[in-house]
């Protein structure tokens, strides 16, 4: 057997609530990794607890009910938000910073247990992530710094976990219900294919939602036992009596899951109250939001049938909160198709960290290759493209002493994503309005390259301004009612007549990301733009300066 081991990638479901993470064993089979408290998931909480110490995880999760000021939840629902902050001894940090600290935590983790440094890393996200919370998210690696090799949709990465061995081509939607957002997707399953057709979703729906429904449900009958049915705690209680009431809520879903009612002792404020609760009751509290992601799921459903596709096999549920039974009741009477739980908290990351392995042998292979040609430049005949890349394989799986057909298989599996917004740019139309202009649709497969003719809107007019936008859909043009992402400026030669001739290109690579380029046609000048983010993104500079002021902390 060899000595020689292929580099670890690790992925990472990068969660609201909880984070989790894994890899690949030596077999090629994915493996969750345990943080080192011993537990699959770490909460994605992270707690200021001095001067040079912070803590992420159960600990820091606890520390609400003490010490609620220093600690930070929840952040990935605000994640590119550029108007987000968090306040700690004077210091604000955006959420990418407070992302990073959770993955420098899951990342030490997983080095401490595999007895390795761990520097590349596979990060997922929702699939209705939009670009200025995935190049967040990409960021957050980047503070942490970590090697972020790409970002993967979290639907696409459940179904590789649950698809990369199935032997029978089949269709199906993943239902990705999080503790803090939703994602509805539909994925063609076949040899060596896996193929999103569509998706939907909500960015601010998930778990945490139910866990507010109990809450006001647990304070409100909470009022009528202590007599005090006009007093609002949610709206009046301090900052540890909501995160105890929040934490209580949290218990009492997951309490619901195996048992059909239960008893909450609630105390507020010194006044103690029992509180009976059944899971009719949570399941009557709750309906709505339930109802929610069967909308979305027959708005994408109407989306995949545009595209040719109307029939389904399964339903896979994954993300912690399709535990609640709720879930699988409700799908099963909606669309009567078999509904599959599978692995609720772990097939995310393990989908990732099959994505993150690919990465590693696909760079064994190119080395391998090049080793191959070099050797091959003086040969008078050399073997064909096809049979050094066959061999090239066999001698990566050899020398890792890995299953030369689970090689072959992750690295000949091919994944093709959609685009879950539409993106355009800002021009004026006939009535000299602005309205948005679309390049590329929503749910298009990627990757993209795509062209469209316009002209300059006056005589003389030296530059071209770009605003590139970001629409849920194409049937809604204004400006007001989509978000700008970033802009870019194209020079013009001088003299030009009006309604001279532009096209603009955009390209969205396999990943997502997005590229402008722009030809005035005139003078045949073609320039690549560079598209300036907003305040949403940070700058590599400001990157490095976030990450230079964290290391002063110790995180644990």
């Amino acid at each position: 057997m060899s000595d020689d081991k292929l580099s670890t990638m690790v992925g990472i479901d990068l969660g609201t609530t909880y984070s989790c993470m894994a890899y690949v064993d030596e077999t090629g089979r994915p493996a969750t990794l345990k943080n080192m408290e011993g537990d699959l998931v770490t909460p994605s909480v992270v707690y200021f607890e001095s001067a040079d110490n912070i803590v992420v995880g159960s600990t820091a999760k606890n520390a609400m009910l003490t010490d609620e000021d220093r600690v930070v939840a929840f952040v990935k629902r605000n994640i590119g938000d550029r108007t987000s902050t968090y306040t700690i001894d004077g210091t604000d940090h955006r959420p990418e910073a407070i992302s990073s600290l959770v993955l420098k935590k899951l990342v030490k983790d997983a080095s401490d247990v595999l007895q390795e440094p761990i520097t590349d890393v596979v990060i997922t996200v929702p699939a209705y992530f939009g670009e200025d919370e995935r190049a967040a998210t990409e960021r957050a690696g980047h503070i942490a710094g970590l090697q972020v090799r790409t970002l993967i949709n979290e639907p696409t990465a459940a179904a590789i976990a649950y698809g990369i061995d199935q032997e029978d081509d089949q269709v199906v939607l993943v239902y990705d219900l999080g503790g803090g957002t939703f994602d509805i997707t539909m994925i063609e399953i076949k040899d060596r294919l896996i193929n999103v057709i569509c998706t939907g979703g909500d960015k601010e729906l998930g778990g945490k939602d139910w866990d507010e429904r109990l809450m006001r449900y647990l304070a409100t009958t909470w009022g009528e036992e202590t007599n005090q049915p006009d007093y609002d705690v949610i709206e009046a209680g301090d900052p540890l009596t909501l995160n105890d009431l929040r934490l209580q809520a949290e218990e009492s879903k997951h309490q619901l899951t195996s048992r059909v009612k239960m008893t909450a002792m609630v105390s507020i404020e010194g006044e103690r109250a029992r509180v009976e609760l059944t899971r009719e009751k949570f399941d009557e509290l709750t309906a709505d939001l339930l109802e929610r992601t069967i909308q979305l799921t027959q708005e994408m459903l109407a989306e995949a049938q545009k595209k040719g596709h109307t029939d389904f096999h399964k339903i896979i549920l994954v993300g912690g909160s399709t535990r609640m039974p709720q879930i699988k009741t409700r799908l099963e009477q909606e669309f009567k198709q078999e509904i599959l739980i599978f692995e609720p908290d772990e097939a995310v990351a393990k989908g990732a960290a099959l994505y993150a392995y690919r990465y590693a042998l696909q760079d064994e292979v190119e080395k391998e290759i090049q080793e191959r040609v070099q050797d091959l430049a003086h040969d008078d005949e050399s073997p064909s493209q096809e049979l050094i890349v066959q061999e090239a394989t066999q001698e990566v799986a050899r020398r890792f002493s890995l299953p030369e057909r689970r090689v072959e298989q992750l690295l000949e599996t091919e994944i093709k994503n959609v685009t879950s917004k539409a993106f355009g740019v800002v021009a004026l139309n006939e009535q000299d309005q602005e309205e948005v202009v679309f390049l590329i649709s929503r749910n298009e497969t990627l990757p993209i390259d795509t062209t469209l003719p316009f002209g300059t809107s006056t005589e003389n007019q030296s530059t071209a301004d770009l605003r590139v936008m970001e629409g849920e859909m194409e049937s809604v043009t204004s400006p007001d009612q989509c978000h700008e992402i970033g802009t870019a400026v194209l020079h013009l030669p001088e003299h030009l007549p009006r309604n001279s001739p532009i096209e603009v290109t955009f390209r969205m690579n396999e990943q997502g990301m997005l590229e402008a380029s722009a030809k005035e046609i005139t003078k045949g000048a073609t320039v690549d733009v560079t598209i300036e983010r907003g305040e949403a993104v940070m700058t590599e500079a400001e990157v490095q300066e976030v990450r230079s002021s964290l290391e002063k902390f110790e995180v644990s």
